[in-house]
This record gives structure tokens, C-alpha cells and sequence, in this order.
């Protein structure tokens, strides 16, 4: 995503408070171009609580042209890995 938006401050907020603290330091730690390996865990998670069709995050990413839950996954752990980074 090109910003933050709010629907997304609020995944990346919940997700800081769901993820064990150990897991969050393995992925705060992990090269960007390695962060495919948390598609099936992580990704999954993402995917069946935060992507329904009726979330706004959902809706926001629907509108910027990203219309697979896996790319939409895939974008949230990025910009959970820059904000660990922050």
C-alpha cells in the first residue's frame, strides 16, 4: 500500500499484540526478501482474520487493484515488518 491507512494502523496494532514477542523478533530479523516463509503461517493467519469481504482493509486494497487475499497477505506482513523496524 502506498500509505497507512487507518483499517491497516489497526491489523499492524493487533497483530503486535497477537504475535508472541519471540515470532515478532524472527520477523522483525528476517531479510525482506525472505519474507515469503511466513505465507502459510502468518500469511494464513492474516488471511482468515483480518480479509473478510466486509473489512475496509479489504475494501482498501480491492480499490488500489490488489484483488487476491494472498497478495493482500503478502503486503501486510510487509508493512508489519517495516513497522517492527520502525
Amino acid at each position: 500500500m502506498n500509505h497507512q491507512s487507518d483499517a491497516l494502523t489497526r491489523v499492524l496494532r493487533l497483530l503486535e499484540i497477537t504475535v508472541k514477542r519471540a515470532d515478532r523478533e524472527e520477523l522483525k530479523n528476517t531479510d525482506k526478501d525472505k519474507l515469503f516463509v511466513y505465507h502459510f503461517g502468518l500469511g494464513l493467519f492474516i488471511r482468515n482474520h483480518f480479509l473478510s469481504e466486509e473489512n475496509a482493509l479489504y475494501q482498501e486494497f480491492l480499490k488500489q487493484g490488489i484483488d487476491h487475499k494472498d497478495d493482500m497477505s503478502a503486503e501486510i506482513i510487509r508493512a508489519f515488518h517495516d513497522y517492527l523496524n520502525k
